[in-house]
């Protein structure tokens, strides 16, 4: 049994994620023909989908059932349009913030989960650890900067 507060949590997650799907399909739809660019949006939205789907069964386990919040989703988009035209380089900044904000508020999550949420909370600060990766490979121009959202895939997106 979940406390309330690992229960937030878990409900925390998964509207991020929501909103961080939102937030990247609105960037796919807004974005310029650049087929780089498009790419790396377009494995940035898989893995928010792939991590909301893995904390929406780790939430059916617990016996929590969650649909996804328009306020989540709305927030997502909302953050797309005031980042609509931005430079690439300083989206990813923007990008990065919000990764290493994330990345902390997700070890935290996870250092107070329940022992039968650690796979999908271990699976969730990986998650914003390889958004921090790529975006710190992506400020350097480094054609690597893929490899770590690709990593955290369940499938190779290349194949």
């Amino acid at each position: 049994m979940l406390s309330s507060q690992q229960t937030s949590d878990l409900i925390f997650l998964y509207d991020v994620e929501v909103e961080g799907e939102a937030f990247f399909d609105t960037m796919l739809r807004q974005a310029a023909d650049v087929s780089d660019q498009r790419y790396k949006l377009a494995l940035m939205l898989q893995l928010e989908t792939e991590t909301r789907a893995r904390i929406r069964c780790c939430l059916t386990k617990h016996g929590i059932f969650r649909q996804g919040d328009d306020a989540a989703s709305f927030r997502g988009r909302t953050k797309a349009s005031e980042l609509a035209g931005t430079a690439w380089a300083d989206f990813i900044r923007a990008l990065q913030r919000e990764a290493v904000a994330y990345a902390e508020i997700c070890a935290a999550t996870a250092s107070r989960g329940p022992a039968s949420a650690m796979s999908t909370l271990s699976a969730v600060v990986a998650h914003e650890h390889a958004f921090v990766n790529f975006c710190a490979l992506e400020l350097l121009d480094d054609r690597t900067s893929t490899a770590p959202l690709i990593a955290c895939l369940q499938f190779s997106p290349r194949d």
